[in-house]
C-alpha cells in the first residue's frame, strides 16, 4: 500500500523555485490525496483512484454483493444465455 513508510523523526524538506516539494525518502511511491490547512502544514493521505463505474457499483450494496459473491465462487457461476437475459436477475 502506498505510503507505509513510517518514521517518527521530522525532517526537513525543502519546496523548490518551481513549487515542487520531494518526499521519495519519507515515503513509498504512490498517490496521495494532499490537504494544506489554514496554518501551513501538508497533509498527506494514501488514495486509490477508482472508476465512477465502480463507485456507482459500490453504491448499490445489492449489486455489489452479487458481484462479490460471484468473483468469491466463480465455480457457481452460471452463464448469461439469450434466454436468461429475456427472463431478467434470477430470484435469490
Amino acid at each position: 500500500m502506498p505510503g507505509t513508510t513510517t518514521t517518527t523523526t521530522p525532517k526537513i524538506v525543502e519546496v523548490d523555485q518551481r513549487g515542487r516539494l520531494s518526499v521519495g525518502k519519507l515515503v513509498d511511491p504512490g498517490q496521495f490525496v494532499a490537504t494544506v490547512g489554514s496554518d501551513g502544514s501538508l497533509l498527506l493521505e494514501p488514495a486509490i483512484v477508482t472508476t465512477a463505474l465502480e463507485a456507482s457499483l459500490r453504491a448499490n450494496e445489492d449489486l455489489y454483493r452479487q458481484v462479490r459473491e460471484g468473483l468469491d465462487h466463480p465455480d457457481q457461476a452460471q452463464p448469461v444465455t439469450a434466454e436468461r437475459r429475456r427472463r431478467g436477475p434470477a430470484a435469490g
